[in-house]
């Protein structure tokens, strides 16, 4: 039972760290619009949300910090993609939206019956084993079971929160495409879009916003968003690029090793492989 203890300890710290809340969701935008020495008006950066992705379709959210003391506006704000490639990234919206809403609705209903299901399992076969069992090795595994479960239970609930209060889900008010969007001072708002892509498209490994700000002066940035990886909006692309890659004489020994936790790695991998094929795409029209 001192050992159950010692797990238990040992896995809480780890939830809690892994859960805090933050307005910088992933590397800070750079304007691009800024003369040398001028700071930044704004800080932006933006991250996909992986539980609302899925094939074709990217949920991306912006956070927005305004660091003065004077109201930032960005007014008629627009999108722009790599490799001239705009017009194959479309924002969502109208009938498409809801209908997307709908079945996003229905699946987070199933996912949470179906995990709920999963924890009343163990819970009630590591309670059974605890009283049925005369054998304190099976006690003691079985303690140690339900103890790893409400934890890694507990885990959940706070990385779902924080990213919840990191990275919201949109409202119709802070849609990134409104006609205007208004950061208080010294506060932080975020944005969202969801965007559908087509399978001709090049990796998103950055998206550029142009927009007019209160003094309507054009001001451009680019962001990388973060937890490209883990969205796999994209992941038909991935695959064409590899396939690329080895019919253009790549060795297998030059791709990311196949192993568990390394799609991080493989989308890295993905994104120099994109900047090789549009160059050579490039040289073949000439």
């Amino acid at each position: 039972m001192l050992q159950n203890k010692r797990t238990l300890l040992t896995l809480i710290p780890v939830a809690l760290l892994t859960g805090c809340a933050s307005s910088k969701l992933g590397p800070e935008a750079k304007y691009v619009s800024l003369t040398q020495g001028e700071s930044a008006p704004l800080h932006v950066s933006a991250t996909f949300r992986p539980d609302l992705c899925s094939d074709y379709l990217g949920y991306l959210v912006f956070s927005v910090h305004n660091p003065g003391s004077d109201w930032k506006e960005l007014n008629n704000l627009s999108l722009t993609f790599p490799y001239g490639a705009s017009s194959q990234f479309s924002p969502v919206g109208g009938k498409n939206l809801l209908a997307w809403a709908d079945a996003q609705s229905l699946k987070e209903q199933r996912e949470t019956h179906n995990a709920a299901m999963a924890r009343l399992a163990v819970q009630t076969v590591s309670a059974v084993a605890i009283v049925s069992s005369d054998d304190q090795d099976v006690q003691s595994a079985a303690a140690a079971m339900y103890l790893a479960e409400r934890t890694n239970n507990k885990a959940t609930e706070i990385s779902h929160s924080a990213q919840s209060a990191s990275a919201p889900k949109g409202q119709k008010s802070n849609h990134i495409l409104s006609q205007q969007l208004v950061i208080p001072p010294k506060m932080d708002r975020s944005f969202w879009v969801l965007l559908s892509v087509n399978e001709q498209a090049p990796l998103m490994s950055w998206v550029s916003a142009r927009y007019l700000d209160e003094n309507q002066v054009e001001q451009q940035l680019v962001v990388s968003p973060s937890k490209q990886h883990l969205c796999h909006w994209q992941k038909h692309r991935v695959d064409y690029l590899e396939s690329w890659a080895r019919k253009s004489g790549m060795k297998e020994s030059e791709f990311p090793k196949s192993k568990a936790g390394n799609s991080q790695q493989r989308y890295q991998h993905a994104v120099e492989l994109e900047a090789e094929y549009q160059k050579s795409v490039h040289i073949a029209e000439f």
